[in-house]
């Protein structure tokens, strides 16, 4: 019954109609995979096994009476930022003296009324502030491939989870890359929705314009889905809109025009490389226009996340900087100072460049439907050498991994990593697909289409 693990959603729902299982055991079958190998990868930090249960027991009744939402009876989990009732969000933060949380937040909320079944809180990069899921309190979260590496991050235990097929879904959260980065590491799909999409509301910030919720699953396509489930207006995050029947993935734009940006990174590593281009011609040979495009916009995305990041998060964590600094990791407490020290006046200049950016990417998508990059330069590093340089003078691992996705916050578009390959080590390589504001179920539509296609050739 392993291989249940890790079908897709749709497979796992097809299962649970047709009797081949039910939701319980389903359920079982993960927190049993969770007790039998979590103890390797960290991938949770909290395992909540009687709502689960409690869920999957209600799943069965509701299937058994006709019930046909995607996500009925389908195990998922939440990174540790995210409130879910009665039990402790940490943050990725030590423990003591929090209080169990009283409500649901708001995306955990639509979860339980779309059927799914919450096995558990993941891991994550302290406060949510980090790339690499190296966490002082709870340590590192493994990278299933090669657990010498890491997962990624912020949301690396999410990651880690589906890809070693504890859930076949996780909801994350992205203010520079924290979805999309772990996503690619991992070897498994992660989406960062257009900004106001899905509501924060119950999910502790880092940064309040720059935090994104989405999920990341095994596929394009299962994203999608859960997507459907999680996307819409919350009266209280001001940021959301009212978006009403969105479709789990959207039909292909005919022709399909896709903005290769070349030259993405002077770091970029050459199996990145090879497995980017691969990755283009496969996009061509589904019918898609290729335009090359020059995206210099990249460093001054990173640049312009780095301030207003750090000043956020500066304000968001105050009073723990201020009387509780020696329980916050030196890393994360290091950044927060940093956000302390920084003058208004750059902050400012930074909205404006923001603004500048916005613009330009919104000009640049006029003339393509998505934008095609790499998520990351590099493959996962080493735990506990991602302060190195990778190469002398060079800058370093933390640095890079945030380096093609940032952008993609400040300006709040719709953005997934989907694999696309694996280098010379067999440690996975993520392609970054971009869409136009709003338009998430065209960009989920293209890299369904292209992870099918890279299946076939697979096969082949």
């Amino acid at each position: 019954m392993s291989d249940l693990r890790f079908m897709t959603i749709a497979e796992a729902r097809a299962a649970l109609e047709r009797r081949d299982v039910s939701a319980v055991e389903l359920t079982r079958l993960h927190l049993d995979a969770i007790a039998a190998e979590d103890a390797r990868l960290n991938a949770f930090v909290r395992v909540t096994a009687e709502d689960a249960l409690a869920s999957a027991r209600a799943a069965d009744r509701a299937i058994a009476a006709g019930d046909r939402r995607p996500l009925l009876g389908i195990p998922v989990s939440v990174k540790d930022l995210i409130d879910q009732t009665g039990v402790v969000t940490t943050a990725g933060a030590p423990a003591e003296g929090l209080s169990p949380a009283r409500d649901d937040a708001e995306v955990v909320r639509r979860l339980r009324a779309a059927g799914a079944v919450l096995l558990g809180k993941t891991t994550l990069h302290e406060l949510a502030f980090g790339a690499t899921s190296e966490n002082p309190h709870y340590g590192p979260v493994r990278n299933p491939v090669d657990g010498s590496r890491i997962a990624g991050g912020s949301s690396g235990g999410a990651a880690a989870a589906v890809a070693a097929g504890l859930s076949y879904a996780s909801i994350g959260t992205d203010s520079g890359g924290s979805i999309r980065i772990p996503a690619a590491l991992c070897g498994v799909a992660g989406h960062k929705p257009t900004f106001g999409l899905v509501a924060r509301h119950g999910v502790l910030p880092l940064a309040w314009s720059l935090d994104h919720v989405g999920p990341l699953a095994r596929t394009a396509a299962d994203c999608a889905v859960v997507l459907a489930a999680i996307a819409g207006a919350e009266p209280n995050d001001h940021a959301t809109l009212p978006i009403t029947g969105l479709a789990p993935l959207g039909d292909l734009p005919a022709p399909l025009r896709v903005g290769v940006v070349r030259d993405p990174s002077p770091w970029l590593e050459p199996d990145v490389g090879r497995r980017f281009a691969e990755a283009t011609t496969l996009l061509r040979d589904l019918g898609a226009t290729l335009v090359d495009v020059e995206l210099d916009q990249l460093g001054d995305g990173l640049a312009c996340v780095a301030i207003v990041l750090r000043v956020e998060a500066a304000a968001v964590h105050r009073e723990r900087l201020a009387t509780q600094p020696g329980r916050i990791g030196g890393d994360v407490r290091a950044r927060l100072r940093a956000g302390q020290l920084l003058p208004a006046t750059a902050y400012l200049d930074a909205l404006r460049v923001r603004r500048r950016l916005v613009r330009e990417v919104d000009a640049l998508l006029e003339r393509v439907d998505v934008l095609a990059l790499p998520t990351t330069p590099i493959v996962a590093p080493l735990i506990g050498r991602t302060f190195e340089p990778v190469v002398p003078g060079g800058p370093n691992p933390r640095a890079l991994l945030t380096s093609l996705t940032s952008l993609f916050n400040a300006t709040g578009l719709p953005a997934i990593s989907v694999p696309c390959g694996v280098d010379g080590a067999g440690l996975p390589v993520g392609l970054q697909l971009v869409g136009r504001r709003w338009e998430d179920s065209v960009v989920l539509a293209v890299a369904a289409a292209f992870e099918a296609a890279l299946g076939r050739r697979a096969v082949d």
